[in-house]
């Protein structure tokens, strides 16, 4: 599996940031709701000195929290800082409730009868935004040590009864002791299923990104058909080291591109190279092949990689051939723009090659290697010499004669070959 790279990171970063910003919404709508029933039902002094500016300070640091956030787009220590609210707003709504039921207050028993689960189920889901496990796992134990606080509390009276009958639920001084026991099972296993599907959120975007990546980078060598398929396969593909194949390599070059540079202007040369790429890139995924890399002016292209068919030597020359009439399109246009028409060379040979990935996991290039790679680029320089447009060795022309019109060319000397190579100038389609 790839590691992650800058690109996952910074999505995940801005999935966290934006939940715990939806958190600090949701956590200050909650506070001024308890702070405004507390300023028009107060029933007692503890309530207006202390709860109050209590309750006052969180929902400013709240609303800090949200306009930090929204600026700044990072969430800096808020994360914890709201998970910290979140529990002491549990143990405040739980004995603030019971001390405000009335006075003197009821027994002790009663504060078992509360919402307290809920709103603790609610806040550790809060938590959960934040895309990091350990906030709802921390809000999670909180609330369980909150349960057994509050059934500590209960039993410290001695007018507390315990029942398992839930006809005594309406009994002040009865703690119905197997659902409040479940009560507190409910919330350990709710804080796991937030924390589960929490990691699976994050490992799902992760996932994505992760396959988002990877049609980037096939994207960049291979057809939309190919690179589909490639997806699917597994990260074997994405792993350093090559394998050995057959297959058919056209290189492809503008000529006389030191006069080019001299002639033109900045921006016409730049248009020209993006008209001319965008023509072999085109014809090239047309015709099933795999683009390898691109040297300057330069193109270098495979039919056969990764996956070979019968076809591969002739949908190398048929994308030649359909490149050249693109580039005399191209040259006409240059023409009424009054610039001067470019003159493009192409190369094409069949044999042995190694494809793969060179490099390390986290930085992979794609290549193919080998004597093929080698001969074909003396092949497209050839063409320059010659004055030829298109040539092939003799292996393609013995493919493809029954289809294209084709010329001796004469013969050419490749370093590492005893004997010369034939070339053949493609001169047109049959009809």
């Amino acid at each position: 599996m790839m590691k992650k790279n800058e690109t996952i990171i910074s999505l995940l970063k801005k999935q966290h940031v934006k939940g715990i910003f939806i958190g600090y919404v949701i956590r200050l709508f909650i506070l001024l709701i308890f702070y405004i029933s507390i300023l028009l039902s107060f029933n007692s002094f503890t309530e207006l000195i202390i709860e109050s500016p209590a309750l006052l300070a969180a929902i400013i640091f709240s609303a800090y929290a949200v306009f930090k956030i929204k600026k700044t787009g990072s969430a800096f220590f808020f994360g914890k800082a709201g998970m910290i609210i979140d529990i002491l707003l549990m143990f405040f709504a739980a004995f603030s409730w019971y001390y405000t039921l009335s006075s003197p207050a009821p027994e002790r028993a009663y504060i078992t009868k509360n919402l307290i689960t809920f709103i603790c189920m609610f806040l550790i889901l809060i938590n959960g935004l934040s895309l990091n496990k350990k906030y709802p796992i921390v809000a999670g134990a909180a609330s369980v040590l909150l349960h057994i606080s509050i059934l500590t509390f209960a039993a410290m009276d001695s007018t507390t009864k315990f029942s398992n009958s839930l006809l005594d639920i309406i009994k002040p001084d009865t703690v119905i002791l197997m659902m409040f026991m479940y009560r507190t099972i409910g919330i350990i296993a709710f804080t796991f299923l937030v924390a589960y599907m929490t990691d699976i959120y994050v490992k799902t975007v992760y996932l994505g990104a992760e396959l988002e990546n990877k049609n980037t980078q096939i994207g960049k060598y291979f057809p939309p058909a190919i690179s589909h398929k490639l997806t699917k396969k597994s990260d074997s593909f994405f792993q350093p080291g090559g394998q050995s194949k057959e297959a058919t390599i056209l290189f492809a070059d503008i000529r006389d591109l030191s006069a080019m540079n001299e002639t033109y202007k900045s921006e016409d040369l730049f248009y020209i190279h993006t008209q001319y790429h965008n023509i072999f890139i085109e014809t090239i995924f047309k015709n099933n092949g795999s683009i390898i890399k691109f040297t300057g002016d330069g193109i270098m292209a495979a039919f056969g990689i990764p996956d070979s068919s019968e076809n591969d030597i002739f949908n190398a020359v048929q994308c030649g051939w359909e490149a050249l009439i693109r580039i005399d399109d191209l040259n006409e246009s240059l023409y009424h723009k009054k610039l001067i028409p470019i003159k493009v060379g192409i190369g094409i040979h069949f044999g042995p090659v190694t494809a793969g990935n060179i490099g390390t996991a986290e930085r992979l290039e794609y290549a193919v290697i080998g004597d093929t790679v080698n001969i074909t680029n003396r092949i497209e320089s050839a063409a320059k010499l010659t004055g030829k447009n298109f040539l092939v060795s003799r292996i393609i022309y013995n493919s493809v004669q029954n289809s294209f019109n084709c010329e001796h060319a004469g013969k050419i000397a490749v370093k590492g070959q005893k004997e010369p190579i034939d070339l053949y100038n493609i001169i047109g389609e049959k009809k």
